[in-house]
């Protein structure tokens, strides 16, 4: 009896230390999963980096115009063209030669409460900061109910939307404060 217990000792022991080593192998390896893991992450993050300032690095060709109303036949470009011209009589010429593109965003539907946006692609980057600039004192817009605004990445709304109370409570002191792209400047200065 002695002896069958020996044997199954053995056994018992012999299957523990296999069981020992294949754990230590599988922490081995966890540990080269988690390293690998942590590159890939920062990797990732560095390539969403990269691929926003791509992406605020094209649109910064565009601008968003809202409240341009809904007409099922209308030549679009033809309408923000008249708009832009309006704003800007000076550069009649100018504005015509560098609209680009111009298109409205989603699928027409007739029980729409609100227009859709309109995306304007210029050709022309100072054009285009030209209408930007002009859109803060234009009175044209604000009879007409219309609005600019820059043409942002989601990760950039994102930003401004977190950022957005700082400008509120520092317009609340009697403070200039704005953002330029996703930087906030109050009274001239960065923060």
């Amino acid at each position: 009896m002695i002896n069958h217990n020996t044997v199954s000792i053995d056994a018992l022991k012999k299957s523990i230390d296999f069981a020992f080593a294949e754990v230590d192998s599988l922490k081995t390896d966890m540990k080269v999963i988690k390293t690998t893991t942590e590159k890939n992450e920062q990797k990732l993050s560095e390539l969403e980096l990269k691929l926003n300032d791509a992406e605020r690095y094209q649109r910064r060709w565009n601008l968003r115009l809202h409240g341009i109303p809904e007409e099922k036949q209308v030549n679009i470009k033809a309408k923000v063209i008249n708009i832009c011209c309006s704003m800007v009589p000076d550069a009649h010429a100018k504005i015509r030669e560098d609209i680009d593109i111009v298109h409205r965003l989603g699928r027409y539907q007739e029980n729409m409460r609100r227009s859709r946006t309109t995306i304007i692609r210029f050709t022309n980057r100072f054009t285009r900061d030209l209408l930007w600039k002009t859109t803060k004192t234009c009175e044209y817009l604000t009879k007409n109910k219309l609005r600019f605004a820059e043409d942002l990445t989601f990760a950039d709304k994102t930003l401004r939307d977190k950022l957005w109370p700082i400008i509120e409570a520092a317009k609340k002191e009697g403070e200039k404060a704005h953002f330029a792209g996703v930087r906030v400047i109050i009274d001239g200065k960065e923060c």
